[in-house]
């Protein structure tokens, strides 16, 4: 039976292994002393260097005066998702579902601006007005708190914490293999992850999840391919590209929902147990994004931003709705029972040089 548990946790896992690697915000440095600490990436630019400029980001003819990406974007399920017990509702309306996207400052405190920009809507059901000088204080302000609430929160080491599906991990378990990515302990990876412009990433979505009791989830830059491609075009940049064209997507089209990319759900955060909660949304993508053609982007995001999707239409909540009570019917809607998954620290030990490893890439 364990052997049985390991394995359905290791297929989830593998699903989505290139999820939230460490990401920053555009601009970065990294320290040439020889101290151990200094693989930890941490952005050139500070919240101080910022205040007074504006846009707080690279201008781009993809993105309007208040941040907003012009074209909107469709979100689509990763495949990793039939592994886990997530609602069935939850993967229906999802899927090709559009979505705005909304720049956060470059900074090294992206994670934590496009999580803050993200709260203020679910709270507030209303967007932050960027241009005004007293919102950007809120913002650095408050990306500053939930930085802090984030290592408070690492920090209690035997503290249980909620992944997704049903899947708990302790949070000691998950410092130490961050910190161990760049050769340094769990209280210097804390003690460095407290100070601003470094980077965030897996630890700290998983910890603000926890301490938020709200579903964070996590999306990625994807490319669609068309179905009757071969294997060798599938694969290939080529391939892509003309699948790309084929099925009429456009690269620079502010009118359409599937302009350039599409958003692939990366991970659930928090999903299902803190769904009474409305989820927030945020998109790991390279940083060129949106001046960027399909294919070009990096395999794995060093920026963050926020993701607002948008409500289902009366006929789509319809046949949404009807869908769920078609799976309830079929016997779909429980977890058969199964119980919560803890790994262990000798399970997270011997993991660790695979798919452990992956969440925290080091130089």
């Amino acid at each position: 039976m364990v052997y049985q548990r390991l394995g359905r946790y290791l297929l989830l896992v593998e699903a989505f292994s290139t999820m939230i690697l460490l990401v920053g915000c555009m601009s970065a440095t990294y320290a040439s002393s020889s101290s151990s600490s200094s693989s930890i990436p941490r952005s050139s630019d500070r919240i101080g260097s910022m205040c007074g400029h504006y846009p707080p980001w690279n201008p781009s003819p993809n993105i309007d005066e208040n941040g907003f990406l012009v074209p909107k974007y469709n979100r689509v399920s990763g495949e990793w998702e039939k592994e886990v017990k997530l609602r069935k509702k939850d993967r229906i309306s999802l899927h090709n579902s559009p979505a705005m996207i909304r720049q956060v400052p470059g900074d090294g405190n992206c994670l934590f601006h496009s999580i803050s920009v993200a709260w203020a809507h679910a709270t507030n059901g209303t967007h932050l007005e960027m241009k005004s000088p007293d919102t950007m204080e809120w913002l650095y302000r408050t990306s500053a708190n939930l930085r802090q609430l984030a290592v408070d929160c690492l920090e209690e080491r035997r503290k249980l914490l909620f992944l997704q599906g049903h899947e708990h991990l302790k949070a000691t378990d998950l410092v130490e293999a961050a910190a161990a990515q760049y050769g340094i302990t769990g209280s210097e990876y804390c003690d460095l992850m407290r100070q601003e412009s470094y980077w965030g990433g897996g630890p700290e979505i998983v910890a603000l999840c926890n301490v938020l009791q709200r579903p964070i989830h996590v999306y990625e830059l994807h490319v669609p391919e068309d179905d009757n491609d071969d294997d060798k075009q599938r694969h290939s940049r080529k391939g892509k590209m003309r699948s790309y064209y084929r099925k009429g997507y456009s690269l620079s089209s502010a009118d359409s929902p599937h302009s350039s990319f599409v958003l692939r759900r990366m991970a659930c955060f928090g999903s299902p147990k803190f769904d009474r909660s409305p989820a927030l949304h945020i998109l790991s993508a390279d940083s060129r994004f949106p001046d960027l053609r399909p294919g070009e982007q990096l395999e794995s995001g060093n920026h963050f931003l926020a993701i607002f999707p948008e409500p289902l239409s009366a006929s789509r909540k319809s046949q949404v709705d009807e869908e769920e009570k078609k799976h309830l019917v079929r016997g779909g809607g429980s977890n058969g029972g199964r119980q919560n998954m803890d790994i262990d620290e000798d399970t997270v030990s011997s993991l660790r040089p695979g798919w452990f490893g992956k969440l925290w890439p080091t130089q």
